[in-house]
């Protein structure tokens, strides 16, 4: 990514690719949309039908003849309907999330599949960065901005959540389903090492084992949401901006996630957020392929990383 290049060139790059790149290549995979979207539908009905006979079956005469017994409720075709409208509820619910789990998955194969087609033209947006899907990621981005490398992974897979592709070591990470871990390999290193956390997410008793301390900031609002530790307050101070305080609060806001970790020593960042939401996803079964919307929601997230390195100011003195 040029420096060079502003949010607003990168916005208009986007459109103008989205306009006469991306559009017209996942056009083509429009009936496939609607026919997956349809079967998902027939699959739901199924579901549901197939719910329904087995409760009418085998637990309407169960539920009533216990009733019976207990109650000693005969010949009622209120408590008959009341029970039948139990059943069928269950049913509908149950036939829902199979359905739900099923979408989700022939949903994931028909968006990996246009991915690789159009996530080359996305990344056109941004001048310097790929992506990629592994065995551990869903989704990987890596590129740079103001030299300095990052590294953004998405997934559930990850089998070692403290170690990225830069081998950057989170001694207080911890296993998160649904985790998105993003490193940056700064142009310079930190004179202190430092770990931010959401409020109470961690005993205060844990963190001094490497060393660190429990910091109070003078941001009210910040230090209400997050714990601070550190080696060393004073350089703390000269990195926990509140440019920096903003950008990662901006983070956690675009990406709707839930608790976060954040990590820094030497010239390296590592930033864990949990979510349980399919995060740079695309090819809604239930939108229109060309719906802007779900592209401009994964350019927004790549663009918080980037508003989060600019948070650091190279150009000054921030104890790096």
């Amino acid at each position: 990514m040029s420096d060079n290049k502003t949010y607003l060139q990168m916005r208009k790059d986007f459109q103008e690719i989205y306009r006469t790149k991306i559009i017209p290549a996942v056009r083509k995979f429009e009936p496939e949309r609607l026919k997956l979207k349809r079967k998902q539908f027939y699959v739901t009905l199924g579901f549901f039908i197939l719910f329904s006979i087995l409760s009418t079956i085998f637990l309407v005469p169960l539920f009533i003849s216990l009733l019976i017994v207990c109650l000693g409720v005969m010949n009622s075709k209120w408590l008959f309907l009341f029970i039948s409208f139990l059943l069928l509820a269950g049913a509908f619910k149950l036939s829902t999330l199979l359905a739900v789990a099923y979408g989700d998955s022939i949903k994931k194969k028909f968006e990996n599949k246009i991915k690789k087609i159009i996530m080359p033209y996305f990344c056109e947006s941004f001048d310097n960065l790929t992506w990629s899907a592994s065995s551990l990621y869903d989704d990987r981005f890596v590129g740079s901005y103001k030299d300095v490398n990052f590294e953004i992974g998405e997934g559930s897979r990850n089998s070692n959540p403290q170690k990225d592709t830069y081998n950057v070591y989170n001694p207080l990470s911890t296993p998160i389903s649904g985790r998105i871990s993003i490193t940056l390999r700064m142009n310079k290193k930190a004179k202190c090492t430092g770990f931010i956390t959401t409020k109470n997410l961690f005993a205060n008793a844990v963190v001094p084992q490497i060393g660190l301390r429990l910091t109070k900031l003078e941001d009210v609002d910040f230090g209400s949401k997050y714990d601070v530790f550190t080696n060393d307050e004073i350089e703390l101070r000269y990195i926990v901006t509140p440019s920096f305080m903003e950008s990662l609060s901006n983070i956690k806001t675009v990406f709707k996630t839930g608790p976060l970790e954040c990590f820094f020593c030497d010239n390296f960042l590592r930033l864990d957020l949990a979510s349980n939401k399919d995060l740079f996803s695309i090819c809604s079964l239930s939108k229109s392929l060309d719906d802007i919307n779900q592209f401009y929601m994964m350019y927004e997230e790549i663009i918080s990383i980037i508003k989060f390195i600019d948070s650091f100011n190279f150009d000054r003195k921030l104890g790096l």
